[in-house]
């Protein structure tokens, strides 16, 4: 009987340390792949389509939110939001592909250079704070030293993994 309590409360260990550090193994996994320009392991670690799909909607989103909350709406601004709107298809596409989520893991950001022409410097694994969000989600978020909202990583899990689902973009991005 003793045997039974002994095998039971290590498994209970055993999930608890899974729960708590499966998060930040992922992270840390995501990190090493586009570090080292591992394209297999990027593709493992992120669902692209899901990360695309998720950008779009969000950027759809602003845009028609500006659409409508425009005061003084002509018709060149609205015809000018419209091909914006066409357009975000386009620019997701090219930011979600294994070098720019590359970029956006290691600087924090999504551009590979800074403002100023700079190297972006690259940021170490305590730079990242990570939340979870109930027992199969949870959000990763740089910090920046520049003071700006970074964008924030989510991951879901995918069996006894996880994997990169969404980008929550911040606000000044979305230019709301």
């Amino acid at each position: 009987m003793r045997k039974f309590w002994i095998a039971g409360t290590l498994i209970a260990m055993l999930v608890f340390g899974w729960y708590l550090g499966s998060p930040y193994l992922a992270m840390n996994d995501l990190r090493a792949a586009a570090e080292s320009g591992d394209q297999a392991e990027l593709e493992n670690s992120i669902d692209f389509p899901q990360v695309r799909e998720s950008l779009k909607s969000e950027f759809r989103a602003s845009l028609a939110a500006k659409i409508v909350n425009s005061e003084e709406q002509d018709g060149l601004e609205a015809l000018g939001s419209m091909f914006a709107m066409g357009m975000v298809d386009t620019m997701v596409d090219g930011l979600v592909t294994p070098e720019g989520m590359s970029a956006l893991i290691t600087r924090g950001r999504l551009n590979r250079e800074e403002a100023d022409g700079e190297q972006a410097e690259g940021f170490s694994d305590q730079d990242w704070s990570l939340e979870r969000e109930g027992f199969s989600s949870f959000r990763a978020t740089p910090s920046l030293k520049s003071g700006e909202t970074p964008p924030t990583l989510i991951f879901e899990r995918d069996g006894l993994s996880w994997r990169l689902t969404a980008i929550d973009m911040p606000a000044d991005v979305l230019g709301n």
